[in-house]
């Protein structure tokens, strides 16, 4: 009963001044955030006590702004430009609503139309669920032939961000992973390889990015590494759902390969660009404490990086052309990155050892090499799934013919490994002799 008196107090002192009840409507409104349960509570007062029309109006007016308070709040959540323009042209509108009927009371009240038996006519809960109705309905009305201004209102307010064409490439593949074609599993796997040649791109694009930030370290660069990384998540995700589904149609043993190649291919590429997003990680790491890699260490890693791109290349090249030849080049220098990697790991402990070699940067710099290597085994596991495919004797035994391989007298393996050797390992004697530590 005290409540209900405060209330029907504070209404009556809007009577004279309907600007206060406007503010305490959008106030209320915008506390509870639930436009219906400030309506209720109107309700409620009305049916015990009483509300006069005009101590109800403009409270009502107040409510349906106060109730864009949460619109603004919910539009700041998403990042989307279509979806913050969706409640723009819901905060635009209510905004237009209300001005419209503030004028139209004004002028009606002003020219004696609206008099004072209706100016401050009692009303019960029903009452004043019919001004709220009323005053939702005739904006609804008058506004409705607007609502493409309405739109392009939204547009300007919040126009589209510029998509980067990689974005648009992206997103345009996988647009193209229609569930018609799941049929016809040779037109599902050419679509789906084309995303799956999309991810090997934007992993090597994004490892070229790391790399820069070890030589040329940019905090903006972060950003879209980040970014590229997400898309690598979606396309991964999308792609192999996409695959398995074409599991019921297929019925020929090339198909089966197809699909297991497939889905071989986009969990390397796919954690191709984990691996790259970690030596990233570790290059933040070390400008975050401050610290940075010393002389020797930036020309160890460039051999190191340089190596590293050239065999995401050749296998990109292979996959991309489904190339044997190529194919068989992959594991003689994923064999010279593990030597490379061992004997710069074996000079940098010997530097930890000399102390020459801050632990923090010498720990990051391990983080990498550990990275660059499970880099290149990727590169050799897809490569030789690929050689699988056109060698039944491979297939199934990939592990052993890897062995093998290393133990042979293979004339094309030794000769590619020694051409591989002879050009990554020249460069790293030559800081060696340059720098007079020995590894």
């Amino acid at each position: 009963s005290t409540m209900q008196d405060s209330l029907s107090g504070l209404l009556v002192s809007f009577e004279d001044n309907y600007f206060l009840g406007f503010l305490a409507g959008v106030l209320v409104t915008g506390i509870i955030q639930s436009s219906s349960a400030v309506v209720g509570i109107l309700q409620s007062v009305a049916s015990s006590v009483g509300i006069k029309f005009c101590a109800c109006f403009a409270v009502i007016i107040g409510v349906n702004i106060g109730d864009c308070l949460t619109t603004y709040l919910v539009c700041r959540i998403g990042a989307k430009p279509e979806q913050i323009r969706t409640c723009v042209v819901h905060i635009v509108y209510n905004v237009i609503a209300a001005t419209l009927i503030f004028l139209a009371i004004g002028i009606l009240r002003g020219a004696g139309i609206l008099g004072d038996d209706l100016w401050y006519l009692t009303m019960n809960s029903g009452g004043v669920a019919n001004v709220h109705g009323l005053f939702r309905l005739i904006p609804a009305v008058l506004l409705l032939p607007f609502a493409g201004v309405l739109a392009k209102i939204a547009e300007r307010i919040v126009p589209d961000q510029p998509e980067d064409a990689e974005d648009a490439l992206i997103h345009e593949n996988l647009r193209k992973l229609d569930e018609r074609l799941l049929p016809n599993p040779k037109l599902a796997f050419t679509e789906s390889g084309l995303v799956i040649t999309t991810m090997c791109d934007t992993a090597i694009h994004n490892f070229t990015a790391c790399k820069q930030q070890i030589f040329e370290y940019d905090p903006k660069r972060n950003e879209r590494i980040d970014q590229r990384e997400n898309l690598l998540d979606v396309m991964a995700d999308a792609v192999n759902q996409y695959i398995v589904a074409v599991s019921p149609y297929i019925t020929l043993d090339s198909e089966k390969r197809t699909q297991s190649y497939q889905l071989k291919a986009l969990v390397c590429f796919e954690r191709i660009g984990d691996l790259a997003v970690n030596i990233n990680d570790s290059v933040k790491e070390l400008h975050l404490v401050g610290k940075e890699f010393s002389e020797r260490a930036l020309q160890e890693l460039r051999v190191a990086m340089d190596t590293i791109s050239d065999i995401l290349d050749l296998t990109a090249e292979a996959y991309n052309t489904g190339s044997a030849a190529l194919a068989r080049r992959v594991e003689p220098l994923e064999e010279v990155v593990d030597d490379l990697i061992d004997s710069l790991q074996l000079g940098h402990v010997q530097r930890m050892t000399d102390g020459k070699c801050d632990i923090i940067s010498g720990i990051q710099y391990q983080n990498i090499l550990l990275n660059l290597e499970r880099v290149s085994d990727q590169c050799s596991d897809l490569a030789v799934f690929l050689l699988s495919r056109r060698d039944s004797t491979i297939r199934g035994k990939e592990h052993e013919y890897i062995h093998n391989l290393h133990h042979s007298d293979n004339r094309q393996y030794h000769e590619d490994f020694d051409e591989f050797y002879t050009r990554y390992f020249s460069r790293l004697n030559e800081i060696i002799d340059n720098d007079g530590i020995a590894n």
